[in-house]
């Protein structure tokens, strides 16, 4: 605040840094919101119009939106009873030819079961999105939430664990 650069500058690119030495990832990108940090990891992961995107119904709208701004189509896995959390059965038996993603949704910092989903990853071929909007800081087997899938995004939105009033974050290794 001090520097009169709130967007830009040294300490976006000092953050960056800082986060992705934390998760243990080669690259880490701030984008304006935790739907942009999702939007911007399911296009870097290819999908594109007419793609299919499984995710959770229990999440925010956000998650969402960042499916349908890629003109993708999102398709709703059921929950897991005891978790409240996408199942990773059902995300299974809606694959198709024209799924390209899962996105696990990570809810209060209660993690997806990431072996499972990486599991099903290698099977199929389908990336799995960590949707870590509100997760910062979770640990899934002593592993950060978001270091484990194939991209993860993060909010930090004033209403959530760690934040900026608004911006996110995407990491990968790839």
């Amino acid at each position: 605040l001090r520097s009169g650069r709130l967007t830009t500058g040294p300490k976006v690119a000092e953050f960056e840094e800082a986060v992705g030495k934390a998760f243990g990832m080669k690259h880490t990108v701030m984008v304006t919101s935790g739907t942009a940090a999702l939007h911007t990891a399911l296009a870097a992961l290819g999908v594109a119009e007419g793609d299919e995107v499984i995710t959770t119904p229990m999440t925010d709208i956000g998650t969402v939106s960042a499916i349908l701004a890629l003109h993708a189509i999102p398709i709703f896995a059921d929950l897991d009873l005891e978790t409240r959390l996408i199942s990773p059965e059902s995300a299974r038996a809606r694959i198709t030819d024209r799924t390209k993603v899962i996105i696990a949704v990570h809810m209060s910092g209660l993690p997806c079961d990431m072996d499972v989903f990486m599991g099903i990853s290698e099977e199929t071929g389908v990336k799995i999105l960590e949707d870590c909007a509100q997760a910062h800081g979770g640990k899934y087997k002593g592993k950060l939430l978001g270091s484990i899938g194939h991209a993860a995004g993060f909010s930090m939105n004033e209403s959530k664990q760690m934040s900026t009033g608004d911006g996110g974050f995407v990491v990968t290794n790839d």
